[in-house]
């Protein structure tokens, strides 16, 4: 059944996706459901009220393989699943979860967690993994990848030396942070050395939008992060940009720069064509002699010190 069921649905998803998909997640379910009738497991549901009536991902930290069978086969509409990686070693059934978009996580290595959700997103590519500073300055090297998504404490050289290496090489670098430490010492550091964004691992949806932001050229610090940094770098009153021939307009772009908007977001403030912020912006770092947006930020916030 399962055989017939599986050439149907490659059939199906020539001509419509939506159907095929939930024809591979009812027969996932109904799997499921024998595995539970076999083994003589009763279900009782509480607060089923409170689950919201279409779920985008589920996450659950399973104690046993019946976590997954008892939640997954209430899942009404089609779900974004994590499941462990455990799960992979089932025959057929492994498949059929993969139809319905189920990721199958490492729990007892992170970096390879954080790798499989990335991977599944439309537009990233994960090029190389490493675990301590001296391979993320080997890999960068190698790789030159558009953003370096990196931790703050490693072993036997933490993420801000390596950070600090890679970028007196490669001033060019996208490096963004991720940790659990919102220690102030490491987010002055990290500002300093021009790091493009700074974000907390406990922010996990965040991760994602912050790549993508980095990118694309702007500074992302995370929730709990921006509201900081001004009180951390100790802003000082305004200083004279007169003798550095900045402009009226150029300041307002410099403060709406350190506010953390993009150049689409400044261009609508100002009533400015996006590509004249982007103009602005070069002629600004060029006459103040700073690499990117994130120095241009620190520089606002600290008087003239970067």
């Amino acid at each position: 059944m399962l055989v017939i069921e599986w050439a149907l649905g490659k059939c199906m998803k020539h001509f419509n996706q939506e159907a095929s998909d939930y024809r591979c997640l009812r027969v996932v379910q109904w799997a499921f459901k024998v595995i539970l009738w076999i083994t003589g497991v009763k279900v009782t549901v509480i607060g089923k009220e409170n689950v919201p009536d279409e779920p985008v991902l589920f996450i659950a930290n399973h104690r046993s393989y019946f976590d997954i069978l008892l939640t997954y086969s209430r899942c009404r509409r089609l779900t974004g699943y994590v499941a462990k990686k455990e799960m992979e070693k089932i025959p057929l059934l492994s498949t059929w979860m993969r139809f319905v978009y189920c990721l199958f996580l490492d729990r007892e290595n992170p970096r390879e967690g954080l790798k499989t959700i990335l991977q599944a997103e439309e537009g990233i590519t994960v090029l190389a993994t490493g675990g301590s500073g001296p391979e993320a300055v080997r890999l960068y090297e190698e790789y030159r990848p558009d953003v370096l998504l990196m931790d703050i404490r490693m072993e036997p050289v933490s993420g801000l030396e390596a950070a600090e290496e890679i970028l007196a090489e490669y001033p060019e670098a996208n490096i963004l942070f991720l940790t659990t430490f919102s220690d102030d010492e490491y987010i002055i550091k990290a500002l300093r050395l021009g790091a493009k964004g700074y974000i907390l691992k406990q922010d996990f949806e965040g991760i994602v939008p912050a790549l993508d932001a980095v990118a694309g050229g702007q500074a992302v610090f995370g929730g709990g992060i921006a509201g900081k940094i001004p009180s951390l770098l100790h802003q000082s009153p305004p200083h004279d940009y007169g003798r550095y021939g900045i402009s009226k307009k150029e300041r307002e772009i410099i403060e709406e720069v350190a506010k953390g908007f993009c150049n689409k977001e400044i261009a609508a403030r100002l009533f400015l064509s996006e590509g004249t912020v982007r103009n602005y912006i070069s002629v600004i770092l060029e006459k103040l002699g700073l690499r990117d947006r994130t120095q241009l930020a620190i520089y606002y916030f600290t008087g003239g010190n970067v």
